[in-house]
């Protein structure tokens, strides 16, 4: 069936714009009062009974004894050559090369040597120490980066490596305790204590997007990033990104599930392999309804779609509103770029689209990014 497209360039425009601009940016204990009399009778001696873990003085000590010796020291140096060498050729007056160093932390994943870090720690790099507990030096080497998550994989030699930590992903409680170990400002091995401030946070830092970072009050400043987050038992619940500058006590964490998996993809692929649609559809607000000649405030604007993408090539263009997903319509406050961002590589969605008066359906398979 041939669809004639209804909506004219200049209201699309229009729209992107009043869209662009009206979006909004991401941004102790009190002891126990017992009422009523005393009892009289003798009571029974009662069981021992163990303290409960965060009522022990030495339980954030023995975390960060747990987890300390698989906590590791990153080191990079990357050389920065005068672009105008290549041109003018060596001046032996100027700068020569130009050297930077830079410091970060990580955390030891598995006794093969696989150590996870944030990508901005070794971005760049020319060349990785990794210092670990004990003093040691090692070489390593970058396995795979991912910008978008801020994530990347060091391999050093696998001799002799101490245990790595547990890793856990139960669900976070705000106000729970947090422990960052890492070495800020080049201080090895420094222990901070705080809690979880928020969970699922979504936060915009520079030019990533997140959407379930860890928000916590303990002390993440430049050198312990990529080091790791743990709960009081310590078990690794998440990885040290970054802080807010201008803020006191806002500092967060990649949820150590999600950056498990990226590592995962990272260690056997070099790259995370990203679901991709080429498809950019905003949802349909009443004003956009009213712009379209709508009764209803339902489905998505289609915005922009990728030439030869796998939303080209199921036949959606610019200007179509998709009605419903695998059967669903899409209502207000619904997110169908989030709910395709869900789906794997490989997947199969079925897609209501309405284009001008007429309507049809149309099967869009899941893509990689490239």
């Amino acid at each position: 069936m041939k669809w004639r497209i209804e909506v004219r360039p200049g209201t699309l425009a229009a729209l992107a714009a009043a869209f662009l601009l009206g979006g909004l940016l991401m941004p102790g204990r009190r002891p126990a009062v017992l009422d009523g009399p005393a009892a009289t009778a003798q009571a029974a001696p009662a069981a021992a009974v163990a303290p409960p873990l965060v009522e022990r003085g030495d339980a954030v000590a023995d975390a960060a004894e747990e987890a300390g010796p698989a906590v590791v020291r990153i080191d990079t140096v990357s050389v920065e050559i005068n672009p105008w060498e290549s041109v003018f050729g060596y001046d032996p007056f100027g700068s020569g090369p130009q050297r930077r160093t830079g410091t970060g932390s990580g955390v030891l994943i598995s006794r093969d040597g696989y150590i996870l870090t944030n990508e901005h720690v070794v971005s760049g790099a020319d060349s990785i120490g990794v210092i670990l507990a004990d003093g040691r030096r090692l070489r390593g080497e970058v396995v795979g980066s991912d910008n978008p998550s801020d994530l990347a994989v060091v391999k050093v030699p696998s001799e002799n490596l101490p245990e790595p930590p547990r890793l856990s992903s139960a669900p976070l409680r705000p106000g729970q305790w947090a422990i960052a170990i890492g070495n800020p400002y080049g201080l090895e091995h420094t222990v901070t204590l705080g809690v979880i401030s928020a969970t699922k946070r979504p936060v915009t830092i520079g030019s990533r997007t997140y959407d379930n970072l860890i928000q916590t009050d303990c002390a993440i400043n430049p050198g312990n990033s990529g080091g790791p987050l743990l709960d009081i038992s310590g078990h690794v619940i998440g990885i040290n990104t970054a802080v807010l500058s201008n803020a006191q006590g806002v500092g967060f964490a990649i949820p150590i599930g999600f950056a498990r998996s990226v590592a995962d993809e990272l260690i056997r692929y070099g790259k995370v392999k990203r679901p991709w649609t080429g498809l950019y559809a905003v949802p349909i607000t009443r004003r956009i309804a009213a712009a379209l000649g709508m009764s209803r405030a339902e489905g998505a604007l289609v915005m922009e779609v990728v030439r030869d993408s796998p939303a080209y090539l199921a036949g959606v263009r610019r200007g179509d509103v998709i009605l419903e997903a695998d059967g669903r319509r899409i209502q207000p406050g619904d997110d169908l770029m989030l709910d395709l961002k869900k789906r794997r590589i490989g997947d199969s969605v079925k897609l209501r689209v309405r284009r001008g008066e007429a309507a049809g359906t149309t099967q869009l398979e899941i893509g990689e990014a490239p």
